[in-house]
């Protein structure tokens, strides 16, 4: 018949006994012994015991699909023998506890649930010689990425809590999804690069739990195929805290040079918790990055929202490696690039001082609100817009570092804005354009708590 064959355990006792599924679906809600034979075909086994549940495995065990689906408790697995997954792995709910037994994986994973592995380094779940993805935002133990030139893509925020172990030339392609890594988490792997790193999206999260102690950490991050690692190196610290990278493959806003003279590459370093932390930190660019003349570059170090020190840092970039380094620092959470001195003047703030256009000098002083007007409008930097003005973009492309928006900021149809960090209790007015679309710009908005007025349509995009 088609239907499932539900047990409350089950014991293949030895090298002579045989469990033939024949291809039905199997579900066990007690103990799982294999010590014989276990032919899947291509069912699916599901673990769904409500409290805790054995898996030993002193065979080579080959499920097809295998699915945890428990409403509480853990299925830990033990014994001797490790066990292949042909297909799928879904986590549902409940724990899988691997107990150091290897779980190599087929095809895809998803997980919604928790794996755990007892044991750092040992055991976990390996992802064979194959593409890969991992859904569901569960959590992980110890993870294999296995192959050569193959990569693993991740469609949800994840956390892991074991090993992430590079053995294979293979991308863990994240995208625009969160990662973050456990206190007692760790990457191992050698001969990073391109091929075989974590590949994020621009201005995306990795994250890294850091106990109250020192730890040498490097996140193996890069975008498309330039692999530019970062590595916190915490001599001290007294609190257990996380620290979040961030890439970027453009230059940063705040340069200021006209003659294009930085690298087209910067870092963010986000911090929470820390306490008396004191760090290396090197960050590692692409040739391509390199502008103007690498032998004169110094480090540029982003507090706030201007350069600290004015001018950079110098003696800390090695250019024929393409390095940049900071010794026993306790600027950690700032935004980090390179380039020659005069890209690390002092940064101006743009004031609104009047109504206006955005791209009209005059609406702005670099002084105050009330202050002289500039000589050019604002372009990448720090930007404040007085309660009672209402500044008008005119057209695309407006840009800068941060934008507290006290006032009105009338964007129409104009496009492909960037405002940076957004805060204020202000007003944002967007048009519809002819196609019916509502074009936000590029920023993060997460301490906005003003007005999104839409204008133009009532069935907008």
């Amino acid at each position: 018949h088609d239907q499932a064959l539900s047990l409350s355990g089950l014991t293949i006792a030895d090298a002579n006994s045989t469990f033939d599924t024949n291809g039905l679906g199997l579900n066990i809600s007690g103990g799982f012994t294999n010590a014989g034979t276990f032919t899947a075909n291509s069912n699916t086994t599901t673990f769904n015991g409500s409290g805790a549940q054995a898996g030993t495995i002193n065979a080579a065990t080959s499920f097809h699909d295998l699915v945890l689906n428990k409403s509480a408790g853990t299925l830990t697995l033990s014994g001797t023998n490790e066990v292949t997954v042909s297909n799928d792995l879904t986590l549902t709910s409940g724990t899988l506890e691997d107990g150091g037994r290897t779980i190599t994986v087929t095809g895809n994973v998803t997980n919604s649930a928790t794996h755990t592995s007892g044991t750092i380094g040992a055991g976990g779940i390996s992802l064979s010689d194959a593409d890969h993805s991992l859904s569901g935002t569960g959590t992980y133990g110890n993870i294999t990425l296995s192959g050569t030139t193959r990569t693993t893509t991740v469609g949800d925020a994840i956390t892991i809590n074991g090993d992430l172990d590079f053995t294979g030339t293979v991308v863990l392609d994240i995208g625009s999804n969160a990662l973050t890594f456990g206190s007692d988490a760790t990457i191992t792997g050698s001969s990073f690069g391109g091929t075989k790193m974590i590949r994020t999206a621009a201005n995306n999260g990795v994250t890294k739990t850091f106990p109250a102690s020192t730890l040498d950490f490097t996140f193996p991050i890069g975008i498309n195929t330039d692999y530019t690692p970062v590595r916190t190196n915490l001599s001290t610290n007294t609190n257990t805290g996380t620290i979040e990278v961030r890439t970027f493959d453009e230059r940063h806003p705040l340069t200021n040079d006209a003659g294009d003279t930085e690298l087209t590459r910067y870092w963010t370093l986000a911090t929470t918790g820390l306490s008396g932390a004191v760090a290396t930190l090197e960050f590692t660019y692409v040739d391509a990055d390199v502008q103007g003349a690498e032998s004169n570059y110094v480090t540029g170090t982003v507090v706030g929202a201007d350069w600290s020190p004015a001018g950079g840092t110098g003696s800390t970039v090695t250019a024929g490696s393409n390095l940049i380094s900071l010794t026993g620092t306790s600027t950690i959470a700032a935004e980090f690039t390179a380039g020659e001195t005069a890209e690390f003047s002092a940064v101006s703030t743009y004031f609104s001082r009047t109504t206006g256009d955005w791209e009209t000098a005059s609406t702005w002083s670099t002084v105050s609100h009330d202050g002289v007007a500039a000589s050019s409008p604002p372009n990448g930097h720090p930007v404040e817009i007085r309660s009672d003005h209402i500044v008008t973009v005119t057209s695309d492309n407006a840009n800068a570092f941060s934008l507290v928006l006290g006032g009105t900021l009338t964007l129409g149809t104009t496009i492909n804005h960037d405002f940076g960090t957004m805060t204020g209790t202000g007003t944002m007015s967007i048009s519809a354009t002819t196609n019916n679309n509502f074009n936000f710009p590029a920023s993060d908005i997460s301490g906005y708590t003003g007005t999104h007025e839409f204008t133009g349509s009532t069935n907008g995009n």
